[in-house]
């Protein structure tokens, strides 16, 4: 089958993709394609003791003091998703799209010159809400590595729009079909892991090449599917000392924040 004009291979990977160094210095003669690096990750973590693990919170801790700075919380809300927030009671995902949208009004990325591009799109919902606050942009774009069967496309029939099925380390931006020159302001809701890399590598690259980009906004999450070959400023690991197996570990550990309940810290 032959590969559309936007598709080129690898054109967004940051790095190598080689196997992460924990799976590398296994030795059980397990088949790595049948285990997990979470998996992998996760036996490594179980088989330190007391003192080997508070060295790794230690370091962790050390370096936030280091770099951290005050986040700061402001959760603003749009009045596109005014009947949304009322049908669902104001949930959580509703507050969330609002606030979003509040942000991309105040920072000037709601206007009809502007071309729209939503990654990691699924359904698009969160392109419907764009589109009603910006009733009719230049030009949409909606980016997803699968084929969504119960998506909103529908919606969006009366605007100038398009749906492509690809993964974001293989899309040449600036040779999708009919992506206008006006300035192009990237968003996304739920955007895991590495494919924040990869988009932020992919609207670089587009940059690159003299296209014009109106702003970007990235709710991030899933930080355990971060990649350490694939991360987008590696100098800065470097900086902070932070290895391969140093970031291995952290993300696997930054799960430890959403599962179960919290348990006394005594560590």
């Amino acid at each position: 089958m032959e590969k559309p004009p936007y598709f080129s291979l690898n054109i967004n990977q940051i790095g190598n993709q080689e196997e992460s160094e924990i799976l590398e210095s296994s030795n059980d003669g397990e088949e790595l394609a049948e285990t997990s690096a979470s998996r992998k990750i996760k036996e490594h973590l179980m088989k330190l003791d007391k003192e080997a693990m508070q060295s790794i919170i230690s370091r962790i801790n050390e370096t936030y003091n280091l770099v951290a700075e005050e986040i700061l919380s402001d959760i603003k809300t749009h009045d596109a998703l005014t009947p949304r927030l009322i049908e669902s009671h104001n949930g959580k995902h509703a507050i969330q799209q609002a606030s979003l949208l509040g942000h991309m009004r105040d920072e000037k990325m709601l206007d009809t010159n502007l071309t729209f591009a939503e990654f990691g799109a699924g359904s698009g919902e969160m392109t419907r809400y764009v589109q009603l606050a910006v009733k009719t942009p230049a030009f949409t774009l909606l980016i997803d590595r699968q084929k969504i069967k119960l998506n909103l496309d529908q919606d969006f029939k009366k605007t100038n729009w398009k749906r492509i099925i690809i993964d974001i380390k293989d899309l040449h931006l600036s040779k999708v079909e009919n992506i206008s020159d006006h300035p192009l302001v990237v968003y996304s809701k739920h955007l895991c892991g590495v494919a924040t890399d990869l988009t932020l590598n992919c609207v670089t690259n587009y940059h690159s090449e003299g296209r014009k980009v109106g702003g970007v906004l990235i709710a991030l999450c899933c930080h355990q599917l971060c990649k350490y070959e694939q991360y987008i400023n590696p100098e800065y690991l470097q900086e902070l000392n932070i290895s391969k197996k140093d970031f291995e570990i952290l993300c696997y550990l930054t799960t430890w924040a959403v599962c179960g309940k919290p348990v006394k810290e005594d560590w």
